[in-house]
């Protein structure tokens, strides 16, 4: 009978555990108007580029249909919704869309995590042709910034506020291959893969990192340019590598085994960058920048200027015979860190 007690007692509190994971459950009314109503955090297309995901501090994400050839407006197919709640909870800080179209990724502050600081951050998974849920990926320890998915879409790469680093699933059976978690405390707002689906992240501790296809950590640098590197892609042969900053306008190419910097872009002029997850063909120097879009600085509390936070849709555009698409994103200030952080 003690036995029994024991078994029967740890089953209440596994339940308990469990119903204080879920966030409230009472329904909050909203306006359906049809498009965001607020900044636009991040941007994703599948390989054919006739499906572009966006997340908003609206707490939607929205899929929408583009327009072939590059004109006319893009038409919205379905919204993706999360849980919210009061303030931050459930704003959409970051979207992936799978190369194939079948599968959209969603993330940012979850409900009930801000206030209550339990870790109960998650990544959504949604069936792109139904809007479904199909799962969620976590408990994860921080906001999510920022997510990348592997070119051939085998891999789903998340990156977190308050130097919780980084996980990596397998999207088969959304194991999770990897985690890591030595970020120096610091944020990281910046991934992408190569054609190889080994993994680059960057982050507010200066770093570049390198992972394996199997999520291993392989190697470290840090970045030149800046303090803050919030941003890369990778070139489509996957020899080089651009980093951007959030606190500097610089764009600098690294080489992507040995993490060493080989050449910067020039910036003159630019008040604010942001890469996009993959890079254009090879020119005469055997790279191409990502498009970046820049807008006027705002000014900080220090006096000292940082990118604008703001967010813009680009048309997705055939560049090369393989058919490569820039995925459409703009410059923005980093998101605020998060009370627990």
């Amino acid at each position: 009978m003690p036995i029994v007690a024991a078994i029967l007692l740890g089953l209440a509190l596994a339940g308990v555990a469990r119903a204080e994971d879920l966030p409230d459950q009472r329904p909050i009314l909203r306006i359906e108007p049809g498009m965001h109503t607020a900044m636009i955090m991040r941007i994703g297309v599948n390989a054919a580029c006739g499906l572009m995901v966006t997340g908003s501090y609206d707490k939607t994400a929205r899929l929408w249909a583009l327009p072939k050839g590059g004109r006319g407006e893009a038409e919205l197919l379905r919204t993706l919704r999360v849980p919210i709640g009061e303030g931050y909870e459930g704003r959409v800080n970051a979207v992936a869309l799978s190369p194939d179209g079948k599968w959209v990724a969603a993330g940012g502050w979850d409900a009930g995590y801000v206030g209550v600081g339990r870790g109960t951050v998650s990544v959504y998974i949604f069936e792109a042709a139904t809007g479904r849920l199909v799962t969620r990926l976590g408990r994860l320890g921080n906001v999510i910034d920022h997510l990348a998915i592997s070119p051939d879409g085998s891999r789903l790469a998340a990156t977190l506020g308050g130097g919780e680093g980084m996980r990596l699933w397998e999207s088969a059976g959304w194991r999770l291959l990897a985690e890591d978690k030595d970020y120096g405390g610091k944020a990281s707002y910046g991934a992408a893969f190569d054609g190889a689906n080994r993994l680059y992240t960057v982050a507010y501790d200066g770093q570049i990192r390198r992972y394996g296809a199997d999520g291993r950590f392989e190697a470290k640098a840090p970045a030149q340019g800046g303090k803050e590197p919030s941003s890369v892609a990778v070139h489509p042969q996957g020899g080089k590598l651009a980093v951007g900053f959030s606190d500097t306008t610089a764009v600098e190419v690294y080489d992507a085994r040995t993490l060493k910097r080989l050449y910067a872009a020039d910036t003159s002029g630019v008040s604010g960058v942001i890469l996009s997850p993959s890079l254009g063909p090879p020119t005469a120097r055997g790279f191409l920048p990502a498009e970046l879009m820049v807008r006027p600085a705002h000014p900080s509390s220090s006096g000292k200027t940082k990118a604008g936070a703001s967010a813009r849709k680009r048309r997705c555009r055939k560049t090369s015979s393989r058919g490569f698409c820039p995925a459409a994103m703009a410059s923005r200030r980093a998101p605020p860190t998060p009370p627990s952080a």
